[in-house]
């Protein structure tokens, strides 16, 4: 069982997808709507995988997102 941090600014989707997922036997860490509060959750409390939406709030934010990410872990993101 994995545990997710979902990253997508759109709620409905956000919950559809935290469904999905909990469907399938994982657990959703938590649902970030922006940049900075993916960072801090990330850092604060690792998870597994991260499902990140590329257009969180502005165009290519999930991009930059991601790449951030990566300078400093090696969690997997899809």
């Amino acid at each position: 069982m994995a545990n997710i941090c979902i990253l997508e600014d759109d709620q409905n989707h956000a919950y559809a997808l935290q469904e999905k997922v909990k469907a399938i036997g994982h657990t959703v860490q938590k649902i970030c709507v922006s940049f900075e509060a993916a960072l801090q959750t990330i850092k604060q409390s690792t998870p597994n995988i991260i499902l990140l939406n590329i257009y969180l709030q502005y165009d290519n934010e999930g991009i930059q997102l991601a790449q951030v990410i990566k300078s400093f872990s090696s969690i997997p993101i899809i």
